[in-house]
């Protein structure tokens, strides 16, 4: 497989998707940006129903997003690490790093990721808040940008676009 995968992580509010759009407008090469949160499915378990294996879902997910690398296509996959980091965290984080995944630490300052989801009106502030003081703490970022500043100027998204328009060494 010679497609590339950025793995995009941060708190709800962070600016996954906004960096996401930005690097895909600056991008030299053909990328697709999958939002793990939109590709995810609604589950129901009616009384009585066994419920969904959360392990189970979390595989499933990730090899449905990981079609597109698979067929050639370079991806930006946006939120798929599961929160809290836990077991099924690292184990997520391991499946992606043996593709040759590359993370990005997406953050904002508290009072940028608030006022961010109270414009959006929708989600907790307190949630996201929680998620920016501890997500992101065990898998090691290959890459690093705060979405509060201008992200033309960033020097994250620089080194970014700098991979992502390298030519793969087996294309």
């Amino acid at each position: 497989m010679s497609a590339k995968i950025l793995i995009l992580s941060g708190a709800s509010g962070a600016g996954k998707s906004t960096l996401a759009r930005h690097l895909l407008s600056q991008a030299r090469t053909s990328w697709v940006h999958l939002e793990a949160d939109r590709s995810a499915p609604e589950i129901v378990n009616p009384p009585g129903a066994a419920a969904f294996d959360q392990s189970d879902y979390l595989d499933a997910l990730l090899n449905s997003l990981l079609v597109w690398p698979h067929s050639g296509y370079n991806s930006i996959i946006d939120g798929i690490l599961p929160y809290p980091e836990d077991d099924l965290f690292r184990r997520c984080a391991a499946t992606l790093r043996a593709h040759n995944a590359r993370f990005v630490n997406v953050y904002a300052p508290p009072e940028t990721v608030k006022h961010r989801i109270e414009k959006r009106g929708w989600g907790d502030p307190g949630w996201s808040l929680r998620q920016l003081e501890d997500i992101n703490t065990t898998e090691p970022p290959d890459y690093s940008v705060d979405t509060s500043t201008a992200l033309d100027a960033n020097t994250g998204v620089k080194s970014l676009l700098a991979w992502m328009n390298e030519r793969s060494p087996d294309a």
